[in-house]
């Protein structure tokens, strides 16, 4: 992997970021401080020819934080934070206060694409109880330039912790569910580079909220660019949990929330064999979990007041509705089953198929 290192300066008065090319993708990163109101507004230099960007930042622990708002090079602005959180209709979780937080832009085909030039991204810094501090934080952005919005690679860590690494059952299971996990993702053009690797512990709490160490851990041992997803015997501190992603978007450079985490108690079902509908179950769990780090959410909340971003997944209000007309959606939040069969959830949109695309992973 090439690392070519420079220092750039974005404005006389700005802060210095340092410069990698990796792989694809070129990062620039920098540590920052707040201004006094606990906000900081940045110029993002936005290069020829790139598509999207994804932007990363991660308070001095204990402190949270957000991206507050984007504009383009024309001072028109694009994104809010208080509009997003405050909206029915999900495009990012940017805008949320927590210890990582990632803006991937464009988040879909209705958004506003990049063009050259210096555009302003504003983060904020607030303590554990929400007021906003004059903190430090690590800001990392990661372009791309893609010459096929319609198709891409996906690097993909598959990482087997703890005990079951040596569950030689679980583990061929798991290479035949990524099989089919392969056979969706193709549907949307996005093939997957995969490796798989062993960790040592296999007690790990969800991606954000626990067992931050052996995140960061992974996720440098794997490197800049690459999805993490864990399998472990059981996601400690909830229950009856499959699976559960770092963020939507997720982050590409080493932080808490940069991974997917599946449980393999709840993958092989009560009997702990694996029958072939458990099998696709758990290849769509594999997509849908790291469907959410590519940015996408659910087209209904469990709650029926929350919807998706785009527009060719219908709105619905009932239990009933929704699952009639999306429970073979890849992205619906749980499966629908009957008494003898679960419906195969395989279906991506195609504006899902172009929300992932555009997602910096995927070139």
């Amino acid at each position: 992997m090439t690392r070519l290192l420079a220092l750039v300066a974005l404005a006389a008065c700005g802060p210095r970021y340092e410069e990698s090319s990796i792989g694809h993708m070129r990062l620039l990163s920098t540590d920052v401080r707040m201004q006094r109101d606990g906000h900081r507004a940045l110029r993002v230099p936005v290069g020829v020819g790139a598509s999207s960007f994804l932007a990363t930042l991660q308070p001095t622990t204990p402190f949270v934080g957000h991206i507050r708002s984007l504009e383009n090079s024309d001072g028109i602005q694009l994104y809010d934070a208080i509009t997003e959180t405050k909206s029915a209709f999900s495009s990012t979780n940017a805008g949320f206060l927590g210890p990582a937080a990632s803006l991937n832009w464009p988040r879909h085909g209705r958004d506003a694409p990049l063009r050259e030039g210096k555009w302003r991204l504003e983060i904020g810094v607030a303590d554990t109880e929400g007021f906003y501090a004059q903190e430090s934080a690590r800001l990392d952005l990661l372009f791309k330039s893609d010459i096929d919005p319609t198709s891409g690679i996906l690097r993909v860590a598959l990482v087997f912790a703890g005990s079951t690494a040596d569950d030689a059952d679980l583990v061929e299971a798991t290479r035949e569910a990524v099989e089919h996990w392969r056979a969706l993702y193709a549907t949307a053009g996005i093939e997957l580079d995969l490796t798989e690797l062993e960790y040592p512990e296999g007690n790990l709490e969800p991606p954000g909220a626990g067992s931050d160490r052996h995140y960061l851990q992974i996720a440098e041992e794997t490197g800049v660019g690459v999805i993490n997803v864990v399998i472990v015997p059981a996601i400690v501190g909830v229950e009856d949990v499959y699976g559960i992603a770092g963020d939507i978007p997720g982050p590409l450079v080493p932080s808490i929330r940069t991974a997917v985490l599946v449980s393999a108690e709840e993958a092989r079902g009560p009997d702990g064999r694996f029958d072939e509908t458990e099998l696709r179950i758990y290849g769509e769990t594999l997509a849908h979990e790291t469907g959410h780090l590519l940015g996408l959410f659910h087209p209904v909340e469990t709650t029926l007041d929350v919807w998706d971003a785009l527009d060719d997944t219908p709105q619905c209000s009932s239990n009933r509705s929704c699952e009639s007309k999306m429970a073979d959606n890849l992205m619906y939040p749980f499966p629908v089953c009957t008494l003898f069969t679960c419906v195969p959830q395989t279906t991506i949109t195609d504006d899902q198929a172009t929300a992932a695309n555009l997602y910096v992973g995927v070139d």
